[in-house]
This record gives C-alpha cells, sequence and structure tokens, in this order.
C-alpha cells in the first residue's frame, strides 16, 4: 500500500511570509496542530502549534515582529506519493518527525501524514488480523 492512501490529502498551507497570528488562526479553526509552507505549490517548511509556543511564546517574542518563514521548521521529511507505508515509517522513525508533507513526481503537495494516521491504519490491519485468528480458533 502507498502512502497516498492513508495520508490526509486536504491540507492547510500558508506562503512564507504570512503573519503568526493568521496560522495560529487557521490552525484553531481547521483544529489542526500544523500547517505547510509552500512556495510554488511545494513544501519548504511546516509549521506547528508547538513551533508558535516553543519558539515565540516561551522566549516572549512579539508574534507581529515575525512572519511564518522565520519561524518554521525548513528541514523537512517529504514523502512521495507512492511510497511504501514500511519504508514512510522507518524514514519517519529515523528523522524524528510525527508527520510528513506527501509530494507528487514534480515535486508538489498532495497531502500530508503522520504518526497517528498510521497508527490507525495499522491498529485497523492488526484488528483484522485478530479476526482471522479469532474465526479460525473456533
Amino acid at each position: 500500500m502507498s502512502i497516498k492512501k492513508v495520508c490526509t490529502s486536504h491540507v492547510v498551507t500558508l506562503p512564507r511570509t504570512s503573519s503568526i497570528e493568521e496560522a495560529a488562526k487557521l490552525m484553531k479553526r481547521h483544529q489542526i496542530g500544523d500547517i505547510v509552507i509552500i512556495e510554488d505549490d511545494k513544501p519548504i517548511g511546516l509549521l506547528t502549534d508547538r513551533d508558535i509556543v516553543m519558539r515565540l511564546a516561551a522566549n516572549e517574542v512579539d508574534f507581529n515582529q515575525v512572519n511564518v518563514g522565520e519561524v518554521m521548521s525548513s528541514d523537512l521529511l517529504l514523502l512521495a506519493e507512492d511510497q511504501g507505508i514500511a519504508r514512510a515509517i522507518e524514514a519517519m522513525r529515523s528523522k524524528g518527525v510525527r508527520r510528513a508533507p506527501v509530494v507528487n513526481e514534480e515535486g508538489k503537495l498532495t497531502g500530508i501524514v503522520s504518526v497517528d494516521d498510521l497508527l490507525v491504519l495499522i491498529s485497523h490491519e492488526l484488528s483484522e488480523l485478530a479476526g482471522l485468528v479469532q474465526k479460525q480458533g473456533v
């Protein structure tokens, strides 16, 4: 199974020049913890609610003095749409990230996958397997 089948295709995005206030309002409106920062439909960074708290609020930085491009994490792990689940999990584990943008062959953003998405998939698969074991045990 490819990562494209697991990822969330509706991704909230902003350009790097957007304000922190705009990003925070989008996070609240969509009830999400991250926004993909894009340029020419390609992911260039990821801004999380944790970035806002740890890099700005905890250091008493005036939110109006910086934009999302200055706060985002730019060392992204990008996953290819056709990448397998096992390879994606290994890449995320190796890089130590909980979420990763998914891109097509041109490098354009098509989705985002999180550890939560993968846990839901794996737990469903394990449940199916457990059902088979129970059925055979009868």
